[in-house]
């Protein structure tokens, strides 16, 4: 019986979460907005939004910048410069200054795992809180 209940407030979850995730228009497993109820339930979402997102966040807005669209890009083209490139039609020299700035702006490497992991959470809370 506490099965359909954990059920139910899973899929309740995954409701509320899909729209944030980029996920319409059909069934949404649980397992699929994971990542996203980790981050959205973390008492810690605004100090991982401080510590990665936010400088870059204010430097695109004050610039017209596109460093978290850059981020994004080279995230969603799984850490490839030459694709990320071509989704942001910019030559990959581009994408490969826009990664230093985001490392400088933010002090977390794109390169290293740790510090890309921590800056991936940071673009899932703003596009869970968009």
């Amino acid at each position: 019986m506490a099965a359909i209940g954990v059920g139910y407030a899973e899929a309740t979850e995954a409701v509320e979460i899909a729209p944030g995730s980029g996920t319409a228009g059909r069934a949404v497993a649980f397992d699929e907005v994971l990542i996203d109820h980790m981050v959205r339930s973390s008492p810690h979402g605004d100090r991982i939004l401080d510590g990665t997102l936010r400088p870059l966040l204010d430097y695109d807005a004050e610039r017209q910048a596109e460093l978290v669209a850059t981020l994004r890009a080279y995230v969603e083209a799984a850490f490839n410069l030459t694709k990320s490139a071509e989704k942001l039609s910019v030559h990959p020299n581009t994408v490969v200054y826009r990664l230093r700035r985001i490392k400088e702006l933010s002090g977390r490497d794109p390169h290293d795992p740790e510090d890309l992991l921590l800056l991936f959470l940071g673009l899932k809370l703003t596009e869970l809180s968009s």
